[in-house]
């Protein structure tokens, strides 16, 4: 049971990092890649969107994170929660300076 839902936590932590990313973009992944296709290049090919150059170096670690083929190796969705709002804090510092 423990690995499943350390599983379950890998997978849902996975798909919060593609929604950041796509919040970031601005856009929907995977353009043209029928659904099956897209399970395979993922899951047994690695296939990764690119992080476009505008995102701010914390929030394309962030997400880079999320996306690591170890489930093992990516933060727990509390975890991006908290750097998200870290991130944010930091952008509010930053404009409140300029």
């Amino acid at each position: 049971m423990s690995q499943r839902l350390d599983f379950m936590g890998a997978w849902v932590t996975f798909n919060l990092s593609q929604f950041v990313w796509e919040v970031g973009a601005w856009q929907f992944p995977y353009k043209n890649i029928s659904c099956l296709r897209l399970i395979f290049l993922v899951e047994d090919k690695g296939l990764r969107e690119t992080i476009p150059d505008y995102f701010p170096k914390r929030y394309a670690n962030l997400v880079t994170l999320g996306w690591s083929q170890a489930p093992a190796k990516r933060p727990t969705a509390t975890e991006v929660i908290t750097e998200l709002a870290e991130i944010e804090k930091e952008m509010k510092v930053s404009m409140q300076m300029n």
